[in-house]
């Protein structure tokens, strides 16, 4: 597991608790989350940053929704200094963003990008948004291979007839490594389900100072 990495003795215990890095970051690799508004995704990457922020190493979290992520991490305790955040205005500032990391380093042990595929989904249909969507999972995965990070994408999701699913998905499903559907059981009890790799199902509780799996 992604742990075996690090000096985290006086984690271990918390890291062992979450199911998700055992399913998904047992090694660096490119995750996608994807579920419906207000299905958690924004409170499990958080719940990751502050995870690996303070057991593993220096974690980024990029925003492309705004800042109505800060009062979560304020009222989560995220550390400064191990954690670093960024709001993207655009898809060409999302890819400034991820350069920067790779030009100015060192690369993170955890990068999110929450949500991944929001610019593309105000603007899908032309060649220049597709192309800029491209590039920043081609860019995403470069980061994963060659600088042995754990990645983790939100995308979201467009309504259909018969179920949901991100918007870009076919493309998304090129670049990724493992896939994670979240759900709403209740206001605070949000189900994940696993896609890739495998099938399995998990259930947490959103709490203020955290994630409860159950």
């Amino acid at each position: 597991m992604v742990m075996n990495r690090f000096s985290a003795d006086v984690c271990y215990g918390e890291l062992r608790r979450c199911p998700f890095l055992e399913v998904f970051l047992s090694k660096p690799q490119l995750v996608l989350v994807y579920g419906e508004a207000a299905s958690g995704k924004t409170n499990l990457c958080l719940a990751l940053l502050k995870l690996f922020s303070r057991c593993l190493g220096p974690a980024v979290y990029i925003s492309t929704e705004g800042s109505a992520y800060a009062d979560r991490v304020t009222e989560l305790g995220i550390e400064e200094g191990h954690a670093y955040f960024a709001e993207a205005i655009s898809a060409e500032h999302l890819l400034d963003l991820l350069t920067l990391i790779l030009v100015e380093g060192p690369v993170p042990m955890l990068l999110v990008v929450d949500s991944v595929n929001r610019f593309y989904r105000m603007g899908a249909g032309t060649f220049e948004n597709l192309r800029l969507f491209l590039s920043t999972l081609a860019l995403l995965r470069k980061i994963s291979e060659e600088y042995d990070a754990c990645v983790v994408v939100t995308a979201q999701v467009r309504e259909g007839a018969e179920d949901i699913e991100p918007s870009g998905f076919k493309y998304l499903l090129q670049w990724v490594d493992g896939v994670a559907r979240l759900s709403t059981v209740s206001a605070s009890v949000k189900e994940l389900v696993v896609e890739r790799p495998g099938k399995a199902r998990k259930r947490f509780i959103i709490t203020r100072s955290g994630l409860i799996w159950t």
